[in-house]
């Protein structure tokens, strides 16, 4: 067992006695949380170099990345909380690397950005802890695999009871286009946006300018999917992380989840939503488009089981990073929503000036919180990261010129420039 410095015992890992124990003696601590980081990133590197070569650096980039950003992601919203920060290098059998981290208070409860499309909450015991797998070397292809203990996602509060709603009034006649259709009817009326952020998620997708515009069947799937997997979320404990390097975006990730025998059904359901994405090189073409987390989350649990990618690493790790900066719309449904400015910023061309993660943290036993990240004002943005105004000292003449500008290239670029364009999430 793997003892902190009170002799406390850490249940993170299987088995006991003297044997194990002896496995473990090698623990370090107790670090700084940056410190522990840093000092299982080391140790990361140093082996899959020696195991992996090349491909083995760049893997151990990524999981540092991930690594971190879920870790440091509590303490930048919750400045009481406590952390106890343990590392170890396994020298016997299949694990590499191990690292540990205790918080307190706890379990601790993170909500999603709306504007991410994600619905679910994660959720961290009071013990988190990743263990990386020795890889063999003739493994083909690369990869390395990092067992998770204390890491859950949740299902939004109002799901069960929607869940309920569609199932008692459908019956039999129950499948994706039917319940969307069920959704489509009832959603204002039974599920009002001050309410429902399942409502706020689908309205999201579904009020961007390029999904208004686009009739085609591939878009109708998409939103299909996206309710069909609000609709059967459940509770879920993450069990792995797999990373493997890739040509295109550097490192992709798989991830496997295990629930509880009673909501396997639920979960079944809710990844053929996901496997109904990936699978289609359309479909997958337009979520990301329109919906980078969302559609790399599909790919995340779902890619490998179809023959597909997995999801790029980089874009998983900016999910389960810690907000920046928050707050509600100016306008509209928006003005509802304390998650609605938890974007990347962008300058009027398009372009982001400032990326930022998607996750709000709290405390799982206090009231939920609607203040900014930053601790300041709801709506309020860190000074450097303030919106300029671009009118003020051209006269007001500039802005109008840009609209009119964009508007020729948008009738010229057509549709996947609006996609493009229409994307609120990056």
């Amino acid at each position: 067992m793997i003892l902190n410095t009170m002799g406390q015992c850490f249940p993170c890992f299987p088995g006991g006695g003297k044997a194990h124990k002896d496995r473990h003696a090698n623990l370090h601590g107790c670090y700084s949380l940056e410190d522990g980081i840093q000092q299982f990133s080391s140790l990361l590197t140093k082996a899959n170099k020696d195991y992996l070569g090349n491909a083995g650096q760049s893997i151990s980039a990524a999981i540092h990345h991930m690594i971190r950003c879920l870790l440091l992601g509590p303490q930048s919203h919750l400045p009481q909380l406590r952390s106890s920060v343990y590392v170890h290098e396994g020298r016997v059998g299949e694990e590499l690397a191990i690292l540990k981290v205790k918080f307190d208070p706890a379990p601790l409860i993170a909500e999603v950005a709306t504007r991410s499309r994600l619905p679910f909450r994660v959720k961290f015991d009071e013990e988190v802890c990743f263990v990386v797998l020795r890889t063999p070397q003739c493994a083909q292809p690369a990869r390395v695999v990092v067992r998770v203990h204390g890491m859950s996602l949740l299902a939004l509060p109002e799901v069960p009871q929607i869940l309920a709603d569609v199932r008692a009034e459908l019956g039999d006649d129950y499948t994706h286009a039917s319940a969307h259709r069920w959704w489509l009817k009832n959603k204002e009326s039974r599920y009002p946006l001050r309410e429902s952020k399942v409502h706020r998620i689908y309205e999201s997708l579904a009020g961007l300018p390029g999904a208004k515009l686009d009739p085609s069947a591939a878009m109708a799937k998409n939103f299909q999917n996206l309710f069909w997997s609000m609709l059967h979320s459940t509770a879920s404990e993450v069990d792995s992380l797999t990373f493997m390097p890739d040509e295109k975006v550097g490192t992709r990730v798989h991830m496997e989840t295990r629930c509880a025998a009673e909501d396997q059904e639920l979960r079944q359901r809710q990844l053929s939503a996901s496997l109904d994405t990936v699978r289609s090189p359309q479909v997958f073409y337009l979520a990301e488009k329109f919906a980078p987390s969302a559609s790399n989350f599909a790919a995340l649990e779902s890619g490998l089981k179809v023959g597909r990618p997995s999801a790029d690493a980089n874009k998983i790790a900016k999910v389960f990073t810690a907000t920046s900066w928050s707050g509600s719309g100016s306008s509209g449904w928006q003005t509802l929503d304390h998650t609605w400015l938890c974007t990347d910023k962008k300058d009027i061309f398009g372009r982001t000036v400032a990326e930022q993660g998607r996750l709000i943290w709290q405390v799982a036993s206090l009231p939920t919180q609607t203040v900014s990240p930053n601790r300041k004002t709801q709506n309020a943005l860190p000074p450097a990261l303030v919106p300029r105004s671009y009118d003020g000292d051209s006269g007001g003449l500039i802005l109008p010129l840009l609209l009119c500008v964009f508007i020729a290239l948008f009738w010229q670029l057509g549709l996947s420039f609006l996609a493009r364009a229409g994307d609120q999430e990056l």
